[in-house]
Formats: C-alpha cells, structure tokens, sequence
C-alpha cells in the first residue's frame, strides 16, 4: 500500500494564476444570481404601477404574479413523479430539474417581456414626458404578451401533469 503525501491546500491554489475557464464560471454565476434578483427587484417597481393604473387591489394581483410558476411546478411534479423517493432527492429528479430550468427560461423572458417596457415607463415618467402613442403600444404589447405566455404555461403545465397522472391510472 502506498503511503499518500499530504498537500498544502493553501500553497496549492496559491501557486496557480485563475485560468480563464475559473473566470468564466465567476461570471456566469454572478449573472445568473443577479438575474434570480433583477426579477424581483423589476416586480417591486412594476406591480405598483400597473395595480394603480388599472385599480387593481393587491390581493386580487397576487395570483397573478404566480400563477404560471406554480403551474410549471405543479404540471412537471405530475408528469415526472417520484413518489416513493426521498423529499430531499426531489429537487434532482428529472421533473425537479426540468422543472429549474424552465422557471429560469420563464424569468428571463419576463425579463425581457416586462423590463424594458418598465424601464422606459419609469424614465420617462421621472423626465415628466408622457409616453408616445407607440411607446403605449409596445408596453401593452410586451405585456399581454407576458399574460398570455404565463396563462399558455400553466395551462400546458397543468395539462401535461393531469394527462400524465390519468395515464399512470390506467
């Protein structure tokens, strides 16, 4: 049996320059947290706004912040269960992952969908000039389009779960 040297772990990762793959994987992880907030942060401004401008209470606004999420995890927790798994093993389950991944891509594109609209709402509010006929436009586009996205996927979700759990009933 061979004896096994010991390593300065210190001495070792001092010895070594940060490699570019090293800085790549910093970078996307600093993207990818600051994208898991920016969608916070970007709701904090916008729900405001649109719950005043279309006199909406909070509490009739809640569900609609979440519906397609919860419809995404419910849907997918239906069509890839495991049921006799170990809770803590579900979140790496094939529904469990698919089901990150897609929450990620879904944020992203509300992102994309309610940010800039946002963004632009907010500007040109602080320089006191009221949006063009083409601007409203756009925004109104950008977000039926972010209603009808959420709505087509907890839908989709919805249904993939029931048909994947009257399937395993048969």
């Amino acid at each position: 049996m061979k004896s096994a040297e010991s390593v300065d772990i210190k001495a070792f990762i001092d010895a070594r320059k940060v490699s570019p793959y090293q800085w790549l994987v910093l970078v996307l992880c600093f993207v990818i947290v600051m994208m898991d907030g920016l969608d916070t942060a970007v709701m904090g401004f916008v729900a405001p706004v649109i719950m005043h401008d279309w006199s909406v209470s909070r509490t009739a606004f809640g569900p609609v912040m979440s519906a397609a999420m919860v419809g995404l995890a419910v849907g997918l927790g239906a069509r890839y269960p495991r049921f006799g798994a170990d809770p803590s093993q579900v979140a790496g389950s094939y529904g469990g992952v698919a089901f990150m991944m897609q929450a990620v891509l879904f944020v992203i594109v509300m992102i994309a969908l309610l940010g800039w609209p946002s963004s632009l709402y907010l500007i040109r509010q602080v320089r006191g000039v009221s949006p063009t006929a083409l601007q409203w436009t756009f925004m109104a586009g950008c977000l039926g389009t972010a209603v009808l996205l959420s709505t087509w996927i907890w839908l989709a979700s919805m249904r993939s779960g029931i048909g994947a759990l009257e399937r395993m009933a048969d």
